[in-house]
């Protein structure tokens, strides 16, 4: 007989869209468990791109908060790490080495650059290090 073997990630699952980046996160100091989701960038064409943030409590609908992300791109990696949203990289005509976190996905703050641009690939967390 075969075991079935589940995954739960109760704090973070990352869904990276083809027109923005979609993340949910457990962002709260409290004890009670807070998720939310958050669709950041993107675009609407191969020259229209996009730099709002998006966020919703329920999952059912989305609404935008502000000041829009810092960079203008779709194809950004995003994870969590810290209790922070950390998004990286991205391609606005050209490939970004930008890389911004956020405690609440209104406040933007810049942590560094890629040492090469990239997009459309992932940003994982591997011990205390972020691997793109």
């Amino acid at each position: 007989m075969r075991k079935r073997i589940a995954l739960f990630l109760p704090l973070v699952f990352l869904l990276c869209c083809t027109n923005g980046n979609l993340i949910t996160s457990n962002l709260n100091s409290s004890s009670t468990p807070l998720y939310k989701i958050f669709y950041i960038g993107g675009s609407t064409n191969a020259a229209n791109y996009k730099s709002e943030v998006f966020v919703s409590n329920n999952s059912a609908y989305l609404r935008p908060i502000g000041p829009n992300y810092p960079v203008t791109a779709y194809g950004m990696s995003t994870t969590i790490y810290q209790n922070q949203i950390i998004v990286a990289g991205g391609y606005n005509g050209a490939a970004l080495t930008d890389v911004n976190s956020s405690a609440d996905g209104v406040n933007w703050s810049p942590i560094g650059n890629l040492p090469a641009g990239r997009f459309g690939g992932n940003l994982v967390v591997f011990g205390s290090n972020l691997l793109y």
